[in-house]
């Protein structure tokens, strides 16, 4: 049976945005499974260069470091060697990395402290960077890796965050602070390449268009 051509742009539109389906995070410390929550990949996004925003690729939650708090070494072991290998370095506001130098970075918290939005502009460039965002929320920080992420030359970013990893008591804590990390991106497995939402929206009504030649020459 032919789909019909809103069902064919549907799908063209979900593959262009990025993938559909969140997946759940690895533990680290000693921490057991109940304690993820509904926690997933899904709770961090970001969007580069004015392009659709994406969610992250892996994501952890762990009680290791200094009361929870995570660090750069750790975070190497969370994300190697499927998504490369070394430690993270710190972003901070004039932190230089790979020829990129952040010259902003904002985190802002919702009032209920477990969602929240983050943002970050930086010269130089271009550079794939992997980046990563630590959130700490109890006794324990979730974090959210963004692989081989594209940031072309002199450009923002921007990203959404949701704490829903769960406290000792089983419920779902506030925040508490918030970290940036970024390392050099190759030699693993390849991330995506968000498009600028001009771009996309060229490449679905060129794909579109294309759909609507091939029928009609078979109607032909």
């Amino acid at each position: 049976m032919k789909a019909p051509l809103s069902v064919i742009a549907a799908a063209v539109l979900l593959g262009a945005s990025g993938s559909v389906f969140a997946a759940t995070c690895s533990l680290g410390g000693t921490l057991t499974a109940a304690s993820l929550g509904t926690m997933s990949t899904a709770d961090a996004t970001l969007s580069l260069n004015g392009g659709a925003a994406i969610e992250s690729d892996a994501c952890n939650l762990s009680n290791d470091g200094n009361g929870g708090n995570t660090n750069g070494t750790l975070l190497g072991t969370y994300y190697s060697p499927t998504y490369g290998t070394g430690s993270f370095t710190q972003v901070l506001q004039g932190a230089t990395i790979n020829g990129v130098t952040f010259t902003s970075i904002s985190f802002v918290a919702n009032v209920a402290q477990d969602t929240g939005t983050w943002t970050f502009n930086w010269t130089g460039g271009p550079a794939s960077l992997d980046l990563a965002v630590g959130i700490h929320a109890s006794n324990r920080a979730g974090t959210f890796l963004f692989n081989d992420r594209g940031l072309v030359a002199n450009s923002s970013g921007s990203g959404t965050w949701e704490i829903n990893w769960l406290n000792n008591g089983g419920n779902v804590p506030d925040f508490s602070n918030f970290s940036f990390w970024a390392r050099t991106g190759g030699g693993d497995v390849p991330g995506p390449g968000p498009l600028p939402e001009p771009a996309m929206l060229g490449l679905l009504g060129l794909g579109l268009a294309g759909i609507v030649a091939a029928r009609r020459r078979r109607a032909a």
